[in-house]
């Protein structure tokens, strides 16, 4: 007879409980995004504004006294928006070229007077749409003034493009 018998007792593998981390990391991805997507979208491209008008209106006139010049080349066009995300909004503006007043004045002087006073080369070298990008960053408390409004804001930053006046 073999001596009592002596058993190893039998290891079962440890549990772990279940981690839902997949699920959880999933959870927290869509809030993520659904926060951070732009609630706060706003966008106008209307063509049919005044400004957007007088600025073709000056255009043609240009096109007609002035020499060689090429209407193609000015930008009357007009665009707006503005997005907010999880910690910075972001403005972009387009305006035409040229401004209700520089189209005004176009209109309302001489072929000879927009040859003589420069006006024809100014247009076609300023031909680009006035237009700015603005972001400002709201990821802290401390809060500023930006354009006449309250903001949190810690930083802003921003592109613009300026010229002189086209006419007179």
């Amino acid at each position: 007879m073999l001596g009592p018998s002596f058993s190893l007792p039998r290891r079962t593998p440890r549990r772990i409980p279940a981690l839902h981390a997949p699920g959880v990391a999933f959870a927290l991805g869509v809030a993520l995004i659904l926060a951070c997507n732009d609630n706060g979208y706003e966008k106008d491209d209307d063509q049919f504004r005044e400004d957007v008008i007088w600025c073709e209106e000056a255009v043609a006139r240009l096109e007609r006294c002035c020499p060689s010049f090429d209407g193609m080349k000015i930008e009357c066009n007009y665009f707006f928006s503005r997005s907010e995300g999880c910690s910075s909004t972001t403005t972009r503006r387009t305006s035409p070229a040229l401004d209700e007043d520089e189209s005004r004045c176009v209109i309302d002087t001489s072929c000879d007077a927009l040859v003589e006073r420069g006006v024809c080369e100014r247009a076609a070298a300023g031909g680009d749409a006035r237009s700015s990008v603005v972001t400002v960053d709201h990821s802290s408390s401390t809060s500023g003034f930006v354009g006449g409004t309250s903001s949190g804001m810690t930083s802003g930053s921003g592109t613009s493009s300026q010229r002189g006046p086209v006419c007179p």
